[in-house]
């Protein structure tokens, strides 16, 4: 399944929750298991993040896997919003469709001059028509915002043709005519023509999800558990049930009137009361037992300075600035150094962890460099920017080297004293792989063969 984020985790709260703070954007997150699914590996829940500027089923900041969408855009581009956050992973047509393309610039611009974000005269149109069309995420991004504010239809292919998207090699759609086919990996998803999750064909389980007034009703996994989902008027989930042959399963939620969760109550009975300020970033958490965790955020950027755990120890965060050459704030390279503290104040632990960004040809950014640094480690690595994956990586006093073929595909792999070369066939999959010891002076070849 789809993670949210690369994330450091600090501390484990409980049995089925885990918190920390993503240090490349200075955000906390807390993720959370409300009802388990029995014999399987599956489960309801449900994360939080303070960047996260949406409200979703468990009210606002908060995202959960049932509520990954996809949407299909009338220019033919498909978007796959994991947990329903952001675009999410963006796949492009193999032609556009113009038709398609220029409804989805006539409905942005005019929602734009509508509300006052862009002039309404000839030149400012044409000029941000000609942004939109060069910047196709975030055209798709706009428009998708229209869908969900149904100012703007939703999109559905044609019933009856079928059509496939290809993100990479690993991750497909597949429009059948009437339902979407994902495969993302080793895991398959189903979404209906409304781009609604209907089904998981995970390694681990099947999960089918049901819907009644374009709601989740319920959700089954592996034909056997189903749990129950309601939700209030404003579309917030506030009982999950589950019926088992010698019991009942319950987890309840409760919001205020800005939908901050206030109050949740899992299927094992645990406890939370959450707190927020006017920002809704969740400022604390009190326990049943009348022990805490608090953050602090910087007001100025509302990244994380503070975090006080339950033992009374607390970690800090800074975040050092770095300087173009023409003395302005470089927002491409940027820190975050922390140094964690036992409740009397000893210092236990300090990191560094440093992010370069760099601008392509056309004109978009990809990380260049990561270093990480603690009081015993030292972790470097370059980016190669075609394919976003390491190219050179130095961990304490060992190196590495990667090259990628035009594909993507890792080609050449120097780790150690040992070499390592993979060639590829027409179905783009391993032909033959070579390993070169270059101390013992000898060569390991192997020849794939596929079944057809």
């Amino acid at each position: 399944m789809k993670q949210l984020f690369n994330i450091l985790t600090l501390l484990l709260l409980a049995q089925y929750s885990f918190a920390g703070v993503d240090l490349r954007h200075g955000l906390f997150y807390i993720s959370y298991s409300d009802m388990e699914f029995p014999g399987a590996k599956a489960e309801i829940g449900r994360s939080y993040n303070s960047s996260n500027t949406r409200t979703g089923f468990f009210g606002y900041g908060w995202s959960s896997f049932i509520e990954t969408k996809l949407s299909a855009l009338p220019d033919g581009t498909l978007s796959l919003n994991w947990w329903g956050n952001g675009l999410g992973d963006y796949y492009e047509p193999a032609v556009v469709n113009r038709k398609g393309l220029y409804e989805m610039l006539n409905a942005i611009i005019k929602d734009l001059v509508k509300n006052k974000k862009l002039d309404n005269e000839p030149g400012a149109i044409a000029e941000k028509k000609s942004w939109l069309l060069n910047n196709p995420r975030q055209r798709a991004e706009k428009y998708i915002e229209l869908q969900k504010k149904n100012i703007a239809a939703l999109y559905f292919p044609d019933a009856g043709s079928s059509q496939k998207w290809i993100l990479d090699a690993n991750q497909v759609i597949e429009w059948t005519g009437k339902t979407f086919m994902v495969k993302s990996w080793d895991d398959r998803y189903e979404f209906n023509s409304k781009g609604q999750l209907v089904l998981v064909n995970d390694k681990a389980y099947k999960m089918q999800l049901f819907y009644s007034n374009n709601r989740i009703e319920h959700i089954t996994v592996d034909d056997s558990s189903t749990c129950n989902i309601d939700f209030d008027d404003k579309g917030r989930i506030v009982q999950l049930k589950m019926k088992l042959s010698n019991m009942e399963k319950i987890a309840v939620f409760k919001y205020d009137s800005s939908d901050n969760l206030i109050y949740s109550k899992d299927a094992g009975n645990n406890e939370y009361r959450f707190s927020y300020d006017l920002y809704h970033n969740l400022v604390r958490i009190n326990y049943v037992d009348s022990t805490s965790l608090e953050m602090v955020y910087d007001a100025a950027n509302n990244r994380i300075i503070k975090l006080k755990d339950t033992k009374g120890g607390y970690t800090t965060y800074q975040y050092p600035y770095f300087y173009t050459t023409e003395g302005k704030i470089n927002y491409d390279h940027y820190a975050t150094k922390l140094q964690q503290y036992d409740k009397k104040g000893r210092l236990l632990f300090s990191q560094y962890k440093e992010f370069e960004n760099r601008s392509k040809d056309d004109g978009t950014t990809y990380l260049h460099r990561m270093l990480e640094q603690t009081d015993t480690s030292y972790h470097e690595v370059l980016y190669a920017p075609e394919v976003g994956n390491a190219r050179y990586r130095k961990k304490n006093n060992k190196e590495a080297w990667a090259v990628y073929d035009a594909k993507g595909r890792t080609s050449y792999l120097h780790i150690n004293d040992s070499i390592y070369k993979t060639f590829y066939n027409s179905n783009n999959l391993p032909e033959s792989f070579i390993a070169i010891d270059s101390i013992k002076q000898d060569s390991v070849i192997y020849n794939y063969q596929y079944n057809e």
